[in-house]
């Protein structure tokens, strides 16, 4: 439970931000201009369709943007899953997406 609560974001996490939201803000618009077509075209790509993409692009970018590590750590949508998801859904139909997308995260977890 400890680890738990070492991950939750505390007020002391957001004493700057009075004087860098104008940034963080220009920094967040400029990752959803790049993210998002991205997310899109990796979910068509992967063959479920752009609605997936885009509703995973919005929650991890407001997750990341909760719960990350860094100011300068860079989060979006990375090329390495359609890679991995594009075979599998060729041989097993898009119900597999989700099993392997929870996996993804249950090894992202452990390796964090």
């Amino acid at each position: 439970m400890s680890a738990l609560l070492r991950v939750i974001p505390t007020v002391a996490d957001y004493a700057g931000l009075r004087r860098s939201w104008a940034r963080d803000l220009l920094a967040g618009v400029t990752v959803g201009i790049v993210a998002l077509p991205l997310a899109l075209a990796f979910s068509v790509a992967t063959g479920v369709g752009a609605a997936p993409g885009l509703v995973t692009a919005v929650i991890a970018g407001a997750v990341a943007a909760i719960f990350g590590g860094s100011s300068l750590q860079v989060s979006g949508p990375t090329g390495a899953m359609t890679v991995v998801l594009v075979p599998l859904v060729a041989r097993h139909g898009t119900s597999v997406v989700y099993p392997i997308a929870v996996l993804a995260g249950v090894v992202v977890l452990a390796a964090g």
